[in-house]
């Protein structure tokens, strides 16, 4: 059986993150560690998520780096192309 991702684009800014797909949106958190963790946990329930950052100022860099650590995947490119980051998420950690 053949999975398909599930899309999930993170609006940052300095003291929050917004989630969504392309359907709705889904959460706020607060762009601290502990935010940083209930947004990866809550987007782990999700089959096959792949999660898409904007480039942020800066403000990306510790959800990016989390995520990361959640993932253990390299930034790539924003599906705009533009100097954001994405990541897979791995169910298995």
């Amino acid at each position: 059986m053949k999975t398909h991702a599930t899309y999930l684009g993170i609006d940052i800014s300095k003291t929050t993150l917004h989630l969504g797909t392309s359907e709705k949106f889904v959460k706020e958190f607060s762009n601290t560690a502990t935010g940083h963790r209930q947004l990866i946990e809550r987007s782990l329930k999700l089959e096959t998520p792949r999660v898409v950052l904007e480039a942020s100022g800066g403000h990306e860099r510790r959800v990016c780096e989390a995520l990361q650590d959640a993932d253990g995947r390299t930034p790539g490119a924003t599906a705009s192309g533009s100097a954001g980051h994405s990541s897979d998420i791995n169910a298995t950690n």
